[in-house]
């Protein structure tokens, strides 16, 4: 299925995000938000268009996304703009980000997408790119499938799905190096799909 992605990637030192737009707007509708970025132009965009996915390539620091100059965009605005975008599904693809991810899930998003790593730059289109075709090659939305069989970089990458979406099983946060890959596959076969 070809998403809906709001890709925002501000012009900011130690972040090439032109590789990373490249390859989701191969196999994807990606309307790009680069150069100076700001929180006003991230919520004009997200109050007068729809959007599968807010797609974050920047810089993060636990509870705030970089934007350009000294601008920052906190959980609360995440949570926001996913909203009114009507999202499903943000990808934090920028070092130490799963606080965000998880407000945002907390606060109505169903999937978040993360690292609590640092993220080297020269490596960050990897997983985007993996993800995302996997999301093309099917005609329904599953965003976990997707991100079960995406390169993950040896456990850089987590996900946070909102627990309403796993009806009778408990919720569960996936990281690759912690957690028992094959058990979360059998867990995740009995819940229904959910899709946009």
């Amino acid at each position: 299925m070809i998403l809906q992605i709001l890709l925002i990637a501000p012009s900011i030192a130690g972040i090439d995000a032109v590789p990373e737009l490249r390859t989701i707007a191969s196999v994807h509708h990606v309307m790009p938000l680069t150069g100076e970025v700001s929180a006003q132009d991230i919520y004009h965009q997200t109050r007068e268009h729809n959007y599968h996915v807010l797609h974050f390539a920047t810089h993060s620091h636990d509870d705030q996304v970089k934007l350009s100059g000294d601008e920052i965009f906190k959980p609360a605005d995440v949570a926001r703009a996913s909203s009114l975008a009507q999202a499903n599904l943000v990808f934090f693809n920028s070092c130490r980000s799963g606080l965000l991810a998880s407000y945002a899930v907390r606060h109505g998003l169903a999937y978040s997408i993360y690292t609590n790593s640092d993220l080297p730059d020269a490596q960050a289109w990897k997983m985007p790119l993996s993800f995302y075709e996997n999301l093309s090659a099917h005609s329904e939305i599953d965003y976990v499938t997707a991100f079960l069989h995406a390169d993950v970089g040896d456990g850089i990458y987590g996900l946070v799905v909102a627990p309403q979406l796993l009806k009778d099983l408990p919720p569960i946060s996936y990281t690759p190096e912690f957690d028992d890959v094959e058990r979360l596959r059998r867990l995740l076969k009995k819940r229904p799909v959910k899709s946009k």
